[in-house]
């Protein structure tokens, strides 16, 4: 027994003689000598199981002076007080750490002891391992419980309470991954996966789209010539008629009042000379056909102004209407007009 102390207190003391590279400024010489005083102090005090006493002793020495085996003293410690927690950590820290080649050899030795054991520990705490897709491991931060973790810890685990906790990874060019996990005392560490995606694209802001070519709009078809009124004709040719027939009367109606005119003169009241009485009748004649020519113009002028303003159909739509015919009779005192439509 007193020759494993001998030797704990050998290595411990050799490791405190050398810095430790990532060390701050090194430390003075009496620094050194207060550390190596405090850390022989709490391996003596932990080999006598006073742990608390034991941690803070080599707390205190590595506020002196950094060295590997402080830390995996320490990590012992609150193993053996029941915080594996606190001990995960402590282990993790020894074992990622870069230490040099030229460093002393009971730091390499302390970090080969602290990797075994982490090992052993590893199935009897509560935790988990890490891993984030996505995005490079160098750009990535991961947060568990709102506290940064190193990305160079993720593949030890982290060790957690019993409870609830949130885990988040996060990098500049994608949307967080979050993610709650709820651990257990003793369950081991589980593994979780979060994936890094790209943000996605906003609806105010879409992506650019390649410019399209212009569409040559059809050119419309010139309208097509309106069908020809099939009215128009016979409503030409019964509108001359009309004309005709009314010229006609006015001028059998002139002879007639001169021809009056002259019987007038020559007559008493009722009575006629016997020589003026052809001239009567003739008068007569003259005035009934002026009459009938009167009517018959009427009647045609304005059925040749109906036939011109009827509305034209297409041929599909009503069949072609007949042609109309007009045609008239005189006699001696007399006039007949006739005519289909």
């Amino acid at each position: 027994m007193r020759l494993r102390a001998f030797l704990l207190s050998t290595v411990l003391i050799g490791a405190v003689a050398c810095p430790a590279p990532a060390a701050e400024p090194e430390a003075s010489e009496q620094d050194r000598d207060a550390a190596r005083s405090l850390a022989k102090a709490g391996i003596a005090l932990y080999q006598q199981s006073r742990h608390e006493e034991a941690i803070s002793r080599l707390r205190s020495a590595e506020k002196l002076f950094h060295a590997p085996t402080h830390l995996l003293y320490m990590a012992r410690a609150h193993a053996k007080l029941g915080r594996l927690v606190e001990a995960h950590q402590l282990y993790v820290d020894v074992v990622v750490e870069d230490i040099p080649n030229y460093a002393a050899p009971a730091f390499h030795k302390a970090q080969a002891t602290a990797r075994e054991e982490l090992a052993a520990l590893s199935g009897k705490v509560g935790g988990v391992i890490i891993a984030v897709t996505g995005a490079p491991l160098d750009q990535v931060e991961v947060m568990v419980d709102g506290t940064s973790v190193p990305v160079a810890r993720l593949p030890h685990g982290v060790a957690l309470d019993s409870g609830e906790h949130q885990i988040e990874a996060r990098s500049a060019k994608t949307e967080p991954a979050q993610q709650s996990l709820q651990v257990a005392a003793g369950q081991g560490l589980v593994h979780l996966e979060l994936v890094l995606q790209a943000p996605a694209t906003s609806a105010s802001n879409p992506p650019p789209t390649a410019p399209t070519a212009p569409v040559a709009m059809p050119t419309p078809a010139p309208p097509a010539d309106p069908p020809d009124h099939p009215l128009f004709t016979p409503g030409i040719i019964t509108l001359a008629i009309g004309g005709a027939a009314l010229a006609a009367g006015g001028i059998t109606g002139g002879l007639t009042l001169a021809q009056a005119s002259d019987i007038k003169a020559t007559c008493n009241d009722t009575q006629c000379p016997p020589d003026q009485e052809s001239e009567a009748n003739s008068a007569k004649t003259l005035g009934h056909v002026s009459t009938t020519m009167f009517i018959v113009g009427g009647v045609a002028a304005a059925t040749g102004i109906v036939l011109l303003l009827m509305p034209s159909s297409s041929p599909s739509e009503a069949p072609a209407p007949p042609q109309p015919t007009l045609g008239a009779r005189l006699g001696a005192g007399y006039g007949q007009f006739f005519g289909t439509f």
